[in-house]
């Protein structure tokens, strides 16, 4: 079932698609190079747990700064802004869940770069 897709930032793979009568999940491994970040984004139909399996870097939750490394995880919620920066290179295990299938749609990207997302939490 892996779908590898590359982007700006590095690359995901979705591992895994299961679908229940109220609840539909999608997991996902995510590598991100270092000094590279995804969009500061929200989504309006699914949660996400992310467990962070290597690396380090910066997360970004509701505009609240943290470092993050191995070991950690988050759990962000519908329509919570979020991103993450790599420091060194990052590897996400994502589990995205929700009432409608996941998918790349329902990502509403507010800015792709840092420091611009930066400049917005301080705002």
């Amino acid at each position: 079932m892996e779908k590898k897709e590359s982007r700006r930032w590095g690359y995901f793979e979705v591992l895994n698609e299961l679908n229940y009568d109220l609840l539909k999940i999608k997991t996902k491994k995510l590598v991100i190079f270092p000094n590279q970040n995804i969009s500061y984004q929200y989504h309006n139909n699914r949660s996400e747990n992310w467990y962070i399996l290597e690396g380090d870097g910066e997360i970004i939750i509701d505009g609240n700064l943290n470092n993050i490394k191995a070991g950690d995880v988050f759990n962000i919620k519908i329509q919570q802004k979020h991103t993450v920066k790599a420091t060194s290179q990052l590897s996400i295990f994502e589990v995205q869940y929700g009432t409608i299938e996941p998918d790349e749609s329902d990502i509403v990207r507010l800015e792709t770069e840092w420091d611009n997302i930066l400049k917005i939490i301080k705002q």
